[in-house]
């Protein structure tokens, strides 16, 4: 099995991803930059056909990784069943309930994940599995925030690097990127 304080990093570093994937699909599907930004896309539409899809595709399934509910994966509840032993008994039961204040969001990435993008469910179109989950960006924007505030813990106990979160960065390439493609954002 893989150290602890590993499995506690890709915890991290699968977080940092996540709002990564996050920051990026708002910037290119969502309404605070695509008015601007959607004349140079359908110049180069080749290139932005399927960025809205891939960018969704993989935060959903990085994101639903963190929650999965197997003992085999390294996800939050795998984890924390495995510090157990490791970590004081009330650090615990606050790490557990962080955990389980995620539960309704959670389940919501967990359905996208399994019947729209890594299992593809043959009783649900991949529009009505959106539907079904009704998850927000909003949602998954304070999922990844109570993800990284419980990684957060996690890596101070394991003495691990926390996640580090590059939004301001993120955006401001973007916004360079639509620059020199001619948009005025």
């Amino acid at each position: 099995m893989i150290q602890l304080e590993r499995q506690v990093d890709i915890l991290a570093r699968l977080i940092e991803r996540s709002r990564a994937y996050f920051d990026l699909y708002k910037f290119i599907e969502g309404s605070d930059y695509r008015p601007q930004i959607i004349d140079q896309m359908n110049e180069y539409f080749w290139f932005f056909r399927f960025q809205g899809h891939i960018l969704r595709y993989v935060l959903i399934v990085e994101l639903g990784a963190l929650f999965e509910k197997t003992n085999k994966s390294v996800c939050f509840q795998s984890v924390l069943e495995r510090v157990k032993s490791r970590i004081h008994h009330v650090k615990h039961a606050e790490l557990t309930q962080v955990l389980e204040g995620t539960h309704v969001v959670s389940s919501k990435v967990s359905t996208l994940r399994n019947k729209a993008f890594a299992h593809r469910d043959s009783r649900l179109d991949f529009d009505d599995a959106f539907k079904e989950a009704g998850i927000t960006l909003n949602e998954i924007e304070s999922l990844i925030e109570a993800s990284k505030a419980l990684a957060d813990k996690l890596c101070d106990e394991f003495e691990v690097r926390p996640p580090a979160f590059t939004t301001v960065e993120t955006i401001g390439d973007c916004k360079r990127l639509f620059r020199q493609l001619g948009s005025e954002v």
